[in-house]
C-alpha cells in the first residue's frame, strides 16, 4: 500500500515532535540513545507529589463527571457510563497527564545526571598533584 508509508512516517514525525515538546531535555543525548532514555524515564516510580496529584485528579474527573437521575433522561446505564466513558479520557488527560509529564521529565533528568556521572567520574582519593619547586 503506497499511501502506508507516508502515513507512516507522518505519524513517526509528529510522535517524535511530541516528545520533543514533552521532553526538550532528550535534545542533550545522541539521536540514538534518545528513545531508550525516554522508554526509561517513564519507567520511574512516582513520587509523593505524583500519586496525591493523580489520585486527587481521578477524584475529581470522577465528581466532575457525575449524572444525576434526573439529568439523565431516558438513556440507559449502559449508554451512561459509554458517555462518561468517553468524557472522561480528556478529562484525565488534562487532570492527571501533567503528573504522569512530571515523572517522565524527572526521570529523563536523573538519566541525564547518571550519564554525566559516567563521562565525568570524580577521582575518589586522590589530591591534584602540585608541581614541585
Amino acid at each position: 500500500m503506497p499511501g502506508s508509508k507516508t502515513h507512516d512516517s507522518v505519524a513517526s514525525g509528529l510522535w517524535t515532535g511530541l516528545v520533543a515538546v514533552a521532553l526538550p531535555r532528550l535534545a542533550e543525548l545522541p539521536p540514538a540513545d534518545r528513545e531508550e532514555a525516554a522508554r526509561h524515564a517513564r519507567d520511574i516510580d512516582f513520587d509523593a507529589w505524583e500519586r496525591i496529584g493523580m489520585v486527587a485528579g481521578v477524584a475529581l474527573a470522577a465528581y466532575l463527571l457525575r449524572l444525576d437521575l434526573p439529568t439523565a433522561g431516558g438513556i440507559t446505564q449502559l449508554l451512561r457510563h459509554v458517555l462518561q466513558f468517553i468524557a472522561a479520557i480528556p478529562l484525565l488527560a488534562l487532570l492527571v497527564g501533567p503528573f504522569y509529564l512530571r515523572r517522565a521529565r524527572r526521570g529523563l533528568d536523573q538519566i541525564i545526571a547518571a550519564r554525566r556521572n559516567l563521562a565525568h567520574p570524580k577521582e575518589v582519593g586522590h589530591e591534584p598533584r602540585t608541581p614541585a619547586s
